[in-house]
């Protein structure tokens, strides 16, 4: 049993718990659980810890259309709680759409090699395969913001500004604070 991580972990339900993340704080309790289930007499501070992080999550609204039953922690009851919690993590995680990480892994895989083909393309000066490539990039898009910044600069490099335009737009659109993003959008559309 790895206590630090273990710490690591049921301190994170407050923090995320606090930003508004449920989610991340819920599945930070299931990993905590999970290794607490695991384990025999539990250090007075952890059952502190576990205790204090239900707290939290006990006050969560959308979490208790998902549980069964009221939470509550119990000392030695640390397994029927990951159960519990578990379940209701799986639950909320497939309404929110989330992917697993082998999902995850996949799609930025699929992301990476596109964008990689797109922009060997665009080197090639081959601009309309470049944009199916880049295209298939785009559909994979989930939270990668400066995916669309990459693909505008490789257009920008190969003196293809027109067609970086609607790239620039979605980057400053994903990403407003991103200064490079709007200091490029704002050269191309003066060049126009």
């Amino acid at each position: 049993m790895d206590l630090r991580k273990i710490r690591e972990q049921l301190g994170r339900i407050r923090v995320y718990y606090l930003k508004g993340d449920t989610l991340r704080a819920l599945a930070s309790a299931v990993m905590a659980l999970r290794d607490l289930s695991r384990a025999g007499n539990l250090p007075t501070e952890l059952r502190s810890m576990v205790r204090e992080g239900v707290g939290y999550l006990a006050r969560d609204e959308e979490l208790k259309r998902h549980l069964k039953r009221p939470l509550a922690y119990q000392p030695g009851q640390e397994k029927a709680l990951f159960l519990q919690l578990g379940a209701a993590y799986k639950e909320m995680a497939a309404q929110a759409g989330l992917e697993s990480r082998e999902e995850t892994f996949a799609r930025k895989q699929k992301l990476d090699r596109a964008l990689i083909l797109g922009q060997r393309l665009v080197a090639q000066g081959k601009f309309s395969e470049a944009e199916e490539a880049f295209r298939e990039a785009v559909s994979c898009y989930r939270d990668e913001h400066r995916l669309f910044q990459m693909i505008a600069g490789a257009f920008m490099e190969a003196g293809q500004p027109r067609r970086a335009i609607d790239y620039l737009r979605r980057a400053v659109e994903v990403e407003p604070d991103n200064a490079a993003a709007r200091d490029m959008l704002e050269e191309v559309s003066a060049g126009r």
